[in-house]
């Protein structure tokens, strides 16, 4: 029998993939390693991207962040190596955090003037990553977020806010499990070669309810990537999520478990 498990969140907290590396993507991801080895670092890229088009793991994404390094390609050094931070390998979280981001520590006193950590009411977190041109802004009480948002060069996207209605699904949370339910097949590959685990959608639900910038925070393979993609792009429009009165962009992070029984 071939189940899909849907499971929702709001803010995902990932685990490692599932399942073994098929043949195909393990013979091409070695046929980029012996390009690297040679220095020949364009085609150790190329192979290192047919064999993540095959199967997501992180070695696959750190190689390639390598060469893409190695060709002063720093924006998809630092994409590439994020996507293998995001798997769960903790060098990659290492070198992202050093080579890609900055983050700066703000503690501020009850009447919101910068203060010592001890006599700290609350603490602001700011995150930018230049490759991406865009910065998070995250502020914790007692090391909880209360307000998070995210602004790039177009607009501002919320993840939590204390005054903030979350979009809604047609028909609620119910609703939007039957829809995916319905919607989503198990792809014909990764069923073939018994490839499973999560795989984890993000998307920007926009002051209309429109479904939009939907892309893969960590996936399994190619074709399950690409399934939870056209499933998420067709969903009908959400109430959007309103802030003070005011319709808001609204960002959904959505685990889809793909498993075989």
């Amino acid at each position: 029998m071939i189940r899909i498990i849907l499971t929702l969140l709001i803010i995902c907290h990932g685990n490692n993939l599932i399942g073994q590396v098929p043949k195909a993507a393990i013979e091409l991801y070695n046929k980029g390693l012996e390009y690297y080895n040679q220095k020949d670092y364009v085609e150790a890229n190329s192979f290192f991207s047919k064999a993540i088009e095959i199967y997501s793991w992180p070695d696959a994404y750190y190689n390639k962040a390598s060469a893409n390094y190695k060709l002063n390609d720093i924006k998809s050094y630092c994409i590439n190596i994020k996507h293998a931070a995001d798997l769960g390998d903790e060098e990659s979280q290492i070198a992202y955090k050093k080579k890609c981001i900055s983050i700066d520590t703000i503690y501020r006193n009850i009447d919101s003037l910068v203060s010592s950590k001890e006599q700290a009411a609350f603490y602001e977190v700011i995150t930018v990553e230049p490759h991406l041109n865009q910065m998070r802004y995250e502020q914790y009480v007692n090391d909880t977020v209360i307000v998070g948002y995210q602004i790039n060069k177009s607009d501002t996207i919320y993840s939590c806010h204390p005054d903030m209605d979350l979009p809604v699904f047609p028909g609620g949370e119910s609703g939007l499990i039957k829809f995916l339910s319905d919607n989503i097949m198990y792809p014909a590959y990764s069923r073939e070669n018994g490839i499973t685990g999560t795989v984890f959608v993000t998307f920007v639900i926009d002051k209309n309810g429109k479904v939009t910038g939907a892309s893969i925070l960590r996936g399994i393979s190619i074709d399950a990537n690409n399934e939870i993609l056209r499933v998420v792009n067709k969903m009908p429009n959400w109430k959007p999520g309103m802030c003070n009165g005011n319709s808001v962009n609204f960002q959904f992070n959505l685990p889809v478990k793909f498993s075989l029984r």
